[in-house]
């Protein structure tokens, strides 16, 4: 009998274990901050009155995300490539062309002191830069996704190994534009996603992007 309940208790601590691989769709709010300090934030809020509310839904399979942007009158998605270490773009009105830009390399990435709740959840940070980029991203280690399956080496996979989590927040400031973008969690998801999920669908072509 003792054998059968170490056995139990094994099997139940190995599930557990499982269990805390996170694996489903995370849906966040896009907004638009104003990054101009000759810009007044009223007037910046002005600008952007009557725009559609946004949202952004990842879903988040070991090192592979998909993206889709809704609220919009044209609904755009974005699939990462780990192999080749590429995002490609593409919307639901072009449907015979992507286009592509590679991952950029990480100069610096460092864990910040501060703490911040998204849905109730306590939340720790890192910052990553990229050139002039930098993105700060919010995460818990209850969304924990499995280290083994990160190999490559651009600033996603950096991310994932530093904060070993999905993030919960996205903070992406940087290049020449006045404003800057905030994505956070409003809802979270377990589910399960094949490997399919992540294709690249079937374009006529693809190409680099301009931008």
């Amino acid at each position: 009998m003792l054998r059968g309940l170490v056995t139990i208790i094994i099997l139940t601590h190995s599930l557990s274990g499982l269990a805390q691989i996170f694996e489903g769709k995370v849906t966040y709010k896009l907004e638009i901050k104003n990054a101009d300090p000759n810009l007044p934030d009223s007037v910046f809020k002005m600008m952007y009155a009557g725009a559609p509310e946004t949202t952004q839904v990842y879903y988040y399979r070991d090192n592979n995300y998909k993206s889709v942007t809704e609220g919009q009158p044209v609904k755009s998605f974005q699939i990462y490539e780990p192999a080749t270490n590429r995002t490609y773009g593409y919307t639901d009105q072009a449907t015979d062309i992507a286009f592509w830009s590679e991952g950029s390399s990480v100069t610096t990435i460092e864990k910040l002191d501060v703490k911040e709740s998204i849905m109730g959840i306590p939340c720790s940070a890192v910052l990553m830069k990229t050139g002039d980029s930098q993105v700060t991203l919010y995460f818990n280690a209850k969304f924990k996704v499995d280290i083994k399956k990160v190999k490559e080496d651009n600033s996603w996979e950096k991310y994932l190994r530093e904060a070993r989590a999905i993030p919960l927040k996205y903070i992406m400031k940087g290049g020449p534009a006045k404003h800057y973008i905030v994505l956070t969690a409003i809802d979270v998801k377990e589910e399960k996603l094949t490997a399919d999920f992540f294709n690249l669908p079937k374009f006529k072509q693809t190409m680099k992007s301009p931008f």
